[in-house]
């Protein structure tokens, strides 16, 4: 899933050099992919806690 996510943010971006060695861009970027990666972790650890939990329920051991 995330290798289709940085094929898709690098499709999106065309691979002009001018473009590449813009810093603003650059840091952009830096800031913007863990906000995305925190957001995922964020919204999947409650899903995967309850499936867990859930799971534990239906087969006490």
């Amino acid at each position: 899933m995330e290798g289709g996510f940085a094929a898709a943010a690098r499709a999106a971006l065309p691979p002009s050099p001018k473009r590449l060695h813009h810093s603003e861009e650059l840091w952009g970027w830096l800031f913007v992919s863990p906000m995305l990666l925190g957001v995922t972790v964020l919204v999947l650890l409650p899903i995967v806690w309850m499936m867990i939990t859930s799971f534990k329920v239906q087969f006490p051991s």
